[in-house]
């Protein structure tokens, strides 16, 4: 209020008024619904209170089209928990799960419930302090907010759960390495390799060159040797036509530095250096141990992997490569880092 002490009369009353958003549709599909709610609790709540603050609050609500049972609903709060963690850059736990049998909008929240014909889940999981965040989370500390996906058309939102059982278990290899607070650096780098790779497989091309040209180039080699060798060397050969990690990943890097030109440096001694390590943490040869990175490199290392995986995630759901520069930019400076 622009307005000073002065400006109000001694003993006058004026009232404060908040009007809640609409509920907001983030998930519509033939089966269920995702709404995003919106409330507020008065800056005062007794008399001798001394907040100044409208606090407000949103939880989101699940609406089934017919009757089902809870254990049809629940994968969907866990994958909606998933996209919380990865959009806010932190660890998101259900601490409250509710199940209604019906619902009236005529009436507010607290008035429609009826106790009685409650069912209560609390809670899903048992967070630590860690774990559920005891201090404020700001939006230039997320990978992205809810107003940036709705310039986006709610595109990461909205294909979320569609895409979710391709690319759930490399959402979760990338949560694993990203939010554990004790995990070992060794281990981040191992999953968030894995989860590029993986997604460079589903979504791109896993032929070098055309299948059929290849069975072809394959019956040349195998006809050339001694049949005592050819089941040795058809073995050999079975994955020779798929790109090697180097090229999955050096394909996803000009993607990632297409889209933010300066989020990372030097990429020719990125590769050498991430798939040296990878390798001999795949395979523990003595010879490779000259080529892996130190503990204080895997560390910097770790950091442009996940802001790869982000990039090509985000572009896979269809965000413009403005929009992901502008995120990744703000993300790198803004956000706490973990190690």
């Amino acid at each position: 209020m622009d307005d000073t002490f002065q400006d109000f009369p001694y003993g006058a009353r004026h009232t404060l008024r908040y009007d809640e958003p609409a509920p907001l549709t983030l998930i519509e599909t033939e089966l269920f619904a995702v709404h995003l709610l919106f409330s507020a609790a008065l800056p005062f709540i007794s008399p001798r209170a001394r907040s100044t603050t409208l606090r407000s609050f949103c939880f989101l609500r699940i609406d089934s089209a017919s009757p089902c049972a809870l254990s049809a609903l629940l994968p969907v709060v866990g994958r909606l928990r998933s996209l919380l963690s990865f959009a806010t850059s932190t660890q998101n736990a259900v601490t409250f799960l509710g199940a209604f049998a019906e619902r009236d909008d005529a009436e507010s929240l607290p008035k429609r419930v009826d106790p009685k014909r409650r069912l209560e889940f609390l809670p899903v999981d048992d967070p630590d302090d860690s774990a559920t965040g005891s201090d404020v989370l700001y939006p230039h500390h997320m990978l992205f907010t809810l107003g940036d996906d709705q310039a986006q058309s709610l595109r990461a939102t909205r294909a979320w759960l569609e895409a979710w059982p391709r690319i759930g278990p490399l959402i979760q290899l990338f949560l694993g390495a990203t939010q554990a607070s004790d995990l070992y650096q060794e281990h981040a780098f191992l999953s968030l390799v894995q989860a590029l790779e993986g997604f460079h497989r589903i979504t791109s091309s896993n032929q070098i060159v055309p299948r059929a040209q290849h069975r072809e180039r394959m019956k040349r080699i195998v006809h050339s040797v001694d049949a005592a060798d050819r089941d040795f060397v058809c073995k050999a050969l079975q994955y020779s036509n798929e790109p090697s990690l180097r090229q999955r990943l050096e394909s996803l890097l000009n993607l990632g530095l297409a889209t933010a030109p300066d989020f990372m440096g030097q990429p020719a001694e990125f590769l050498k250096r991430t798939v040296a390590t990878r390798h001999y943490f795949s395979h523990f040869a003595p010879g490779l141990r000259a080529k892996a990175a130190g503990s204080l490199e895997i560390y910097g290392i770790v950091f442009v992997l996940r802001a790869l995986f982000e990039m090509v995630t985000l572009l896979h759901f269809g965000w413009s490569e403005s929009a992901v520069r502008e995120v990744i930019g703000r993300c790198l400076e803004n956000r706490p880092t973990r190690g």
